[in-house]
């Protein structure tokens, strides 16, 4: 009797499974059609908030806003999703259209300790101190609706690089010789596109995710996400994900 139980469980979930599968290629098969893709209302971020910036204040902020808006864009559309781009939300909205704002982006500069390590005598280092930065975004899904609003957050971080190497002169006396790499505002530039260029991959995930469950009343388990070919991906655990913040 519970041989039968399990196979008829078994049976079941093997069901479900197939089922919630079904639903997340009907959602990426739904963005091949305009007139079954889901549509974005989209409130672009207007202003750059700077944090710490002291080796990087030639990065132009205007920029910094113009590429993360446009690559956002770019990809949502990429991903099959129409895009409009507004400043006040309709006030109605259909089953298969979203509000998200860029509700902030922030350029932090941050200091942190490389190392070069003597190949001859492992614990003898030579310390310097160098500079990071990140491009902290924060975006507001529902953003209209106090209730049902979720807060998205994702960061891309690069940081300045150290190589060198110990030697000894003649006298046997030890010198470290070294060269930096530092972060300069193109690097900064290239990781505010890969963030956008995520953000908008991370959204695709949640708006999937999200039709899943509705559509299996939330019993699937299975997370699912779309590769650069756009593709599914499905996976036990979480991937490819916003982080969510607390409001």
């Amino acid at each position: 009797m519970k041989r039968k139980i399990w196979i008829l469980t078994l049976i079941t979930l093997l069901c479900c499974n197939l089922s919630a599968q079904k639903y997340a290629e009907e959602f990426l098969n739904n963005q091949r059609s305009k007139q079954t893709c889901e549509k974005i209302y989209l409130r672009p971020a207007s202003e750059l908030i700077k944090t710490d910036i002291i080796t990087l204040d030639s990065v132009n902020d205007s920029t910094v806003l113009s590429i993360f808006n446009q690559e956002l864009i770019n990809s949502l559309k990429f991903y099959g999703f129409e895009v409009e781009q507004v400043q006040n939300y309709p006030s109605n909205l259909k089953d298969n259209e979203h509000t998200l704002e860029i509700s902030q982006i922030e350029l932090e500069e941050y200091p942190f300790y490389d190392s070069i390590t003597d190949d001859m005598n492992p614990k003898q280092k030579f310390y310097k101190q160098l500079s990071g930065v990140k491009v902290n975004v924060w975006l507001t899904y529902n953003a209209q609706k106090t209730e049902d609003k979720l807060i998205f957050y994702n960061e891309r971080q690069i940081q300045s690089a150290i190589d060198g190497y110990f030697y000894q002169d003649n006298s046997k006396e030890t010198f470290v010789t070294y060269q930096t790499v530092d972060v300069n505002p193109n690097d900064v530039y290239l990781i505010t596109d890969d963030n956008a260029a995520m953000c908008a991959e991370y959204f695709f995930n949640f708006l999937l995710n999200r039709y899943v469950y509705f559509k299996t009343n939330g019993e699937d388990k299975n997370f699912y996400g779309i590769s650069d070919h756009r593709t599914l991906i499905t996976k036990k655990y979480p991937f490819a994900a916003f982080e969510l913040l607390e409001q």
